[in-house]
């Protein structure tokens, strides 16, 4: 790999790690699965996030950028996603008083595999339903597309590699974390962080919601 594609794949990788270090719905969710069911949580949920953000980028590679930073579009997709938030953490507060004690499940050498098919859907549907993160892609990751495209399909491709290899690299860290740490917590401790996580999806669900609406009175009124 020469110079300016090596330098093009840790840009990728920086501008990447940092947006998958910001608080969001991602992450959140992967520190409450990861807790459950295990250290490849997040690396699962990065599998459905790049099955939705590959097709994302592409689209932008071919001038879509303007359609997707429609405000129509950017409420719906806020409001879908405050309704895939509430669900989750309505599962989460469900789940609650039949958490097995970590301590227990530790001693018996059981670890939670973790679910392939929630974890892949979570970070699909988590992803389409963020204004957010599309909006993101719509501006800021279109600039950096935008170099990357000076070298052409390749220069896509290591961009794509370095952005999604820093999801994985992060999510996989938080994962290995959450599942190691939470073994050496009661079952008291172990049921209060799972409501706190819940909660902060609850909350980021009434974020969403409330985001998606003002875009579509905004919307309205400008309409009328």
């Amino acid at each position: 790999m020469d110079s300016g594609l090596a330098g093009l794949f840790l840009a990728a990788f920086v501008t990447g790690l940092s947006g998958a270090a910001s608080p969001g719905p991602l992450l959140t969710w992967n520190c409450a699965a990861a807790a459950r069911y295990g250290a490849w949580t997040g690396p699962r949920m990065v599998l459905g996030h790049a099955a939705v953000e590959l097709p994302l980028v592409i689209a932008l590679a071919l001038g879509l950028a303007p359609f997707v930073r429609q405000p129509f579009l950017l409420g719906v997709l806020a409001l879908v996603g405050a309704v895939v938030l509430v669900w989750l953490a309505w599962q989460t507060f469900r789940a609650l008083p039949s958490l097995p004690d970590p301590l227990a499940r530790r001693a018996s050498g059981q670890a939670g595999g973790g679910r392939w098919r929630d974890a892949f859907s979570a970070g699909a549907l988590l992803s389409l339903g963020n204004p957010f993160w599309i909006l993101w892609w719509a501006t800021v990751g279109a600039g950096l597309l935008t170099q990357a495209l000076v070298a052409g399909a390749l220069g896509l491709a290591v961009f794509f590699s370095g952005h999604i290899l820093a999801d994985f690299g992060w999510y996989g860290l938080v994962s290995l974390a959450m599942a190691r740490g939470v073994r050496y917590l009661s079952r008291r401790t172990y049921q209060l962080l799972m409501a706190g996580l819940g909660l902060a999806m609850a909350l980021l669900a009434l974020w969403f919601l409330v985001s998606g609406i003002e875009r579509l009175l905004s919307l309205a009124a400008g309409a009328g």
